[in-house]
């Protein structure tokens, strides 16, 4: 019994110390993260390298391999940082068209709002940046599989959607409006996209308001289109 207690206070400061390297690697993987969600939201994939992120985080290149084995490795885990929370909104939106025929205005609020729903609400500015920095991934044809994990289902039920509103259209047509939709959404609320919403602001208050409206408009025209 006296060893028990001789040998506790020694393995409680081991705890206490595993604790304390858990909660450091912790706070490096979410400085890196998060360095380099905004770099790549503001500069686009190829204009950030390892040594750019590293910087910002104040670690070194170890680090990246030690907590994401790559640069990919660290784009993935990003995307899937707040994946799930912007496809929550989504999947709200889109289950409010149900299987009925929904009109291009319908399908273009199902599309517009979830991302300014995402960009107003809790940690806003940090979800921005998440914003520019998946418009910068759907500029690149070698992230298409990253996109295709976490989001093409929801890409579905915007195309069957769109169908719905419009059987008219070939499968191509409605392929493509909706991603230029999404694509046109995530580039106007991304980070680069603040002096857009500064401008308008200081013309038409409040600034999320006018754009949101106004994106809806223009995507219902588009799907509206022949």
């Amino acid at each position: 019994m006296a060893r028990t207690q001789t040998d506790s206070p020694a393995r409680s400061e081991a705890a206490d110390a595993r604790g304390r390297t858990t909660a450091i690697g912790d706070a490096t993987r979410m400085r890196l993260m998060q360095a380099a969600e905004r770099l790549i939201a503001e500069h686009g994939l190829d204009g950030v390298s390892v040594r750019d992120i590293t910087a910002v985080a104040e670690t070194n290149s170890a680090s990246i391999h030690y907590h994401f084995q790559s640069k990919e490795g660290l784009i993935y885990a990003i995307m899937e940082d707040r994946a799930e929370r912007l496809r929550g909104h989504r999947r709200r939106h889109l289950s409010r068209l149900d299987d009925r025929r929904p009109t291009t205005r319908q399908v273009a609020e199902a599309l517009v709002n979830p991302t300014f729903e995402f960009v107003t609400g809790e940690g806003a500015e940090a979800d921005t940046a998440y914003v520019g920095f998946l418009a910068a991934v759907l500029d690149d044809p070698a992230m298409m599989p990253a996109l295709e994990r976490y989001f093409s289902d929801q890409y579905e039920s915007y195309f069957e959607a769109l169908r719905r509103a419009r059987p008219d259209l070939a499968q191509e047509v409605l392929v493509n409006r909706v991603c230029f939709a999404l694509h046109l959404v995530l580039n106007t609320v991304s980070e680069p996209a603040r002096g857009l919403r500064t401008w308008i602001e200081r013309h038409y208050p409040p600034a999320i308001v006018v754009i949101r409206e106004s994106l809806i408009d223009f995507v219902a025209g588009a799907f509206e289109a022949p």
